[in-house]
C-alpha cells in the first residue's frame, strides 16, 4: 500500500519502502524522522533512537537537513551531516545546494 499526502506548498518530499509494513510517500513543509533499534543497555533490551533525520525551513527561506546520530554511551548526539538549499535564489543554471559534514556535537 503507498499512502500520499500532499500538501499547497511542500518543501520536502520523504519516500518509504517499510517491506510489509507498506510504503509512502509524503511532502510537507517540514520532517522529523528518527530510527530506533533494539540494543541491549544495562542487562535489558530496549529501543534506541539512534538516527534522527529533521528537515525544516529556516527564517531567512533556505531550507536545511540536518543529520544526527546517537550512541547510549555518548554525552550528546552528533551531527554527521548537515544539507542547505535556496531554492529561491541565486543562478538558476547553478544548483543552489550545499553540504556541511563537519561532526558537530548537539
Amino acid at each position: 500500500m503507498i499512502w500520499k499526502l500532499r500538501e499547497e506548498i511542500p518543501r520536502f518530499r520523504v519516500q518509504c519502502q517499510a517491506c510489509e509494513a507498506g510504503d509512502f510517500e509524503i511532502s510537507s513543509k517540514s520532517v522529523k524522522l528518527q530510527i530506533g533499534q533494539p540494543i541491549r543497555k544495562d542487562g535489558k533490551e530496549e529501543i534506541w533512537d539512534s538516527l534522527r533525520v529533521e528537515c525544516r525551513a529556516q527564517n531567512d527561506g533556505t531550507l536545511a537537513v540536518e543529520i544526527v546520530i546517537s550512541h547510549p554511551l555518548w554525552d550528546r548526539p552528533l551531527r554527521i551531516a548537515y544539507a542547505e538549499s535556496a531554492p529561491k535564489n541565486g543562478n538558476t543554471e547553478e544548483p543552489a545546494l550545499g553540504f556541511d559534514l563537519e561532526h558537530t556535537p548537539v
